[in-house]
């Protein structure tokens, strides 16, 4: 087997989560103080719904392309970190004892991924539901509503 071979075998996919779980998430990825590029690569994601886009063609900054800064964050997650039996290290509690993401996962969310998006799914809800909506909701809500009509 040649090495470039190698290589393609040795690519990890990750799987692209919901752009929402990134929003509902961004005031918990704030306060945890992330790197600067997954706060962006968030923002961008959110903004341009990502899920539903190549990300290859679309996540450019001037410098760098934001799919591949995706790629190489990605990959430095070890592979046994996010192996099903040992979902414990992907998840903390909160003050009130509910389930929430680690400070790691969070970062994984900002990044589009999410091992268990199931999971964050309920706790994205949970969590829209106990906070109104700020400016940045709103302005989301009006500009879906002008896309969509």
């Amino acid at each position: 087997m040649s090495e470039l071979e190698r290589d393609i075998e040795l690519e990890r996919i990750f799987n692209k989560c919901p752009e929402e779980f990134g929003f509902v998430l961004r005031h918990m990825a704030e306060k945890l103080k992330l790197p600067a590029d997954c706060q962006k690569f968030r923002k961008l994601y959110w903004d341009m719904h990502g899920r539903h886009l190549d990300l290859t063609r679309i996540m450019f900054d001037e410098t760098y392309d934001m799919a591949r800064k995706r790629q190489l964050a990605l990959e430095k997650i070890s592979r046994k970190v996010i192996h099903p039996e040992n979902s414990h290290y992907w998840w903390d509690e909160d003050e009130t004892g509910q389930l929430v993401p680690s400070k790691e996962h969070v970062e994984w969310i900002c990044w589009g991924y999410s091992p268990d998006a199931e999971e964050v799914s309920k706790i994205c809800k949970r969590i829209a539901k106990m906070h109104p909506p700020d400016t940045e909701t709103v302005r989301l809500y009006r500009a879906q509503a002008i896309l969509s009509t």
